[in-house]
């Protein structure tokens, strides 16, 4: 039996398996997500295209899908993104937005990853949709998926500042500082105060031996948050570790003025 037929098998059991996780009207096409023999994946054979009244009360479903799972309610978002999957399911956003609240809730990997590729694959030129599909596979800890969805993200959107600063995370747990270091830059050029692209740079800028991006970045960002503890934590250690030990000292001084009178806060913040 090929892949094909094996996954339709498998999606007609979770969806006898996931009935009682939907409303029983919500239509269960979106399970007509398949994996073709080659890997790939598809919707299924006249599950695409709807009508222009389907498609917006689609996109209200998918609306209220995404604003119940930000109030956490992960149960009432995946119930959503059905209805508007069931009255389109060539929808991107409705792909995405049942693959979030899916994962949330538990559903089968399979399922989940294979909607959020849909996601991506129906929106080409929406780098939102590529970015979600690139944390899919980090999380999973497949890095060279990960970089080929963020790569589309930036054909998408060039000036998309979290793709830049997401490859660059990706290529620094992958051993190369140097190429992540561009990545972080690319970011700050186009957002300089962009708190995870300032944190990879003073990673990034240490390891390759650029001792003055580092610390530049930590001062910058000790200078722009509202609580500087942590990021002074870090600059004091930066200093010890390139052995300016003076300079920690008083940077420690400094933290010990500002930082809260919890002795057990600061007994972690200097860990």
């Amino acid at each position: 039996m090929g892949i094909a037929r094996r996954f339709q098998a498998w999606i007609g059991a979770a969806a006898l398996a996931l009935a009682g996780c939907a409303t029983p009207e919500a239509p269960r096409t979106h399970l007509g997500a398949v994996l073709a023999d080659d890997g790939d994946v598809s919707l299924a054979p006249g599950e695409a295209g709807r009508n222009v009244d389907d498609r917006g009360s689609a996109l209200s479903h998918s609306a209220e899908a995404a604003a119940l799972r930000e109030q956490g309610d992960m149960m009432g978002a995946e119930r959503a993104a059905e209805l508007a999957l069931g009255l389109d399911p060539g929808l991107a956003v409705a792909h995405t937005e049942w693959a979030l609240a899916a994962e949330a809730l538990g559903r089968p990997e399979e399922l989940v990853a294979a909607h959020y590729a849909l996601g991506a694959r129906l929106a080409p030129d929406d780098a939102r949709a590529q970015l979600l599909d690139a944390a899919w596979h980090a999380r999973r800890g497949d890095h060279a998926r990960a970089l080929e969805a963020i790569d589309r993200a930036l054909r998408a959107d060039p000036r998309e500042v979290e793709a830049h600063t997401r490859k660059g995370d990706l290529l620094t747990a992958q051993g190369d500082p140097a190429a992540a270091l561009s990545c972080y830059l690319a970011a700050l050029a186009i957002d300089p105060h962009n708190v995870p692209a300032l944190v990879g740079v003073a990673d990034a800028a240490e390891r390759v031996g650029d001792k003055g991006a580092a610390e530049s970045a930590l001062r910058t960002l000790i200078a722009q948050v509202p609580d500087p503890t942590l990021h002074r934590s870090r600059l004091i250690a930066f200093l010890r570790r390139t052995g300016q030990q003076a300079r920690a000292n008083a940077e420690q001084r400094l933290l010990d003025a500002e930082a809260p009178k919890d002795p057990r806060k600061l007994r972690k913040l200097r860990r």
